[in-house]
C-alpha cells in the first residue's frame, strides 16, 4: 500500500517539477498563446517539448488563466498546476498517517469535501474577471482530496481484498 501511494508521491511530483522548470530554462518568453483543447494536440511539439506536449494533452492552455514564468507561459494552467501539486501533497499525507487512519469513513467525506472545492469554484468563476490564484488554490485543495481518496481505496482495496 505505501508502495503505490509512494510511486504516485514521485510521479505527480516529478510532473509538477517538471511542469515549473521547462518555462524556466527555455529562452526568455518562448511559449505563448498556447490556447487549445484539452485531449487533443493543437501545437507541433519537438522531443525537448515534452512538458509542453504532456500540457497540451491534457490542458486548454488558455495564457489568461496560466502562471508566467521567465517570460513563457507554464505547460498547464494554474488550475492544473494546482491540481498535480496537491495530489502530491495528499499522497505524501497518506504516507504520514497510520495504517488505521484510512479505515474510518471521515477520511473518505473529508477527501470528497476537498475535492469538491474545484466544483465550487467552476461555479463562481463566470462571476469574477480572473481568479488565477483561487484556481491554483482550489486545484490544490481538490488535487491534494483526490490524493487522500486514492490512499484511502487503496487502502480499502488491500485491507478487504475486493475484487
Amino acid at each position: 500500500m505505501r508502495n503505490v501511494m509512494l510511486a504516485l508521491a514521485v510521479m505527480a511530483g516529478f510532473m509538477t517539477a517538471m511542469f515549473v522548470i521547462a518555462p524556466l530554462v527555455a529562452p526568455y518568453g518562448m511559449y505563448h498563446s498556447l490556447d487549445g483543447s484539452p485531449c487533443f494536440i493543437d501545437h507541433s511539439w519537438s522531443v525537448s517539448d515534452f512538458p509542453y506536449l504532456i500540457g497540451d494533452i491534457l490542458c486548454h492552455q488558455e495564457q489568461d488563466r496560466s502562471f508566467i514564468l521567465n517570460g513563457s507561459q507554464m505547460p498547464v494552467c494554474s488550475r492544473d498546476i494546482g491540481l498535480i501539486f496537491g495530489l502530491t501533497l495528499g499522497c505524501l499525507f497518506c504516507l504520514s498517517w497510520r495504517i488505521n487512519a484510512y479505515f474510518d469513513n471521515r477520511w473518505l467525506a473529508m477527501s470528497v469535501v476537498m475535492m469538491l472545492f474545484t466544483v465550487v469554484e467552476w461555479f463562481i468563476d463566470p462571476y469574477f474577471d480572473n481568479l488565477m490564484e483561487t484556481r491554483f488554490a482550489t486545484g490544490i485543495v481538490s488535487g491534494a482530496g483526490t490524493g487522500m481518496l486514492i490512499g484511502w481505496i487503496v487502502h480499502w482495496k488491500w485491507m478487504y481484498d475486493v475484487e
